[in-house]
Formats: structure tokens, C-alpha cells, sequence
């Protein structure tokens, strides 16, 4: 596991000197998982930038949390955006943004009175989730 860490910061190092190379020209592929959460909102803005200054950079995309943690795991992708998981076998940092949900119910239903709620009151309802 130490060996796969290792192996791991080696490759962000890489990429750390490769993109403050500003002479050369960067043709690269960035695989990314991507949870369903706010935090793609700060991830594109970054790309946005980056792929600006180096136009042959060329995302991929995946949306599965499961299929994320696999893929990263094999090194199959470069990096993910997840919720909260066990980072201790990962090397992680912590973006400042708080995902908002939003419930959506009859107007009769029994949580309509309540101005926030918790998943203790969503744990028997049904529920239609992405």
C-alpha cells in the first residue's frame, strides 16, 4: 500500500513540474471522478483556467462513487472528488464548499412544517435520489 502512495505522489509531483513548465507545450489526457456535489462547481472553474493556458489538455469525466474509488485505486484515474470517505489511503484535501439539498414533497406531507431537515426524519420515507 506504502508502495501505491509512493507511486502516486511521484505522478503528482510530474504533473506539478510539467505544468510549471510554462515553455513547453502540454498534450495530456486528466481522468477525473466526480461525485454528484457542488464541488464541480470549483473543479470546472479551475479547469476552465488551466485549459486556457494549455489548450491540449483533455478532460474525462466519470460520475460514480464506487467506480471512482475502484479507478483510483488501479491508478486508472488521476483524481476524484468525492464526499466523505476514509482518507487515509489517499492523499486528500478538503474544499470549502457544504452541498445543499433539497427535498420535494406533496404539499400534505408530514415534513412540510419543518424549516430544516435531517436525515433522522428521511429514514423510513421513501425516497427518489440520484
Amino acid at each position: 500500500m506504502r508502495d501505491r502512495g509512493e507511486k502516486i505522489m511521484e505522478l503528482v509531483h510530474k504533473t506539478r513540474q510539467a505544468i510549471a513548465s510554462p515553455d513547453e507545450v502540454i498534450i495530456s489526457d486528466i481522468h477525473i471522478g466526480v461525485e454528484k456535489t457542488d464541488t464541480i462547481y470549483i473543479f470546472t472553474k479551475a479547469a476552465k483556467l488551466l485549459q486556457r493556458e494549455h489548450p491540449n489538455l483533455h478532460y474525462h469525466i466519470y460520475n460514480n462513487s464506487t467506480f471512482i474509488l475502484g479507478q483510483l485505486n488501479k491508478r486508472l484515474i488521476d483524481f476524484g472528488l468525492v464526499g466523505e470517505i476514509n482518507t487515509s489511503h489517499y492523499e486528500s484535501i478538503q474544499v470549502p464548499v457544504k452541498d445543499a439539498y433539497s427535498a420535494l414533497m406533496r404539499q400534505d406531507a408530514p415534513l412540510t412544517n419543518k424549516t430544516r431537515i435531517t436525515l433522522k426524519d428521511l429514514w423510513e420515507m421513501p425516497l427518489i435520489i440520484s
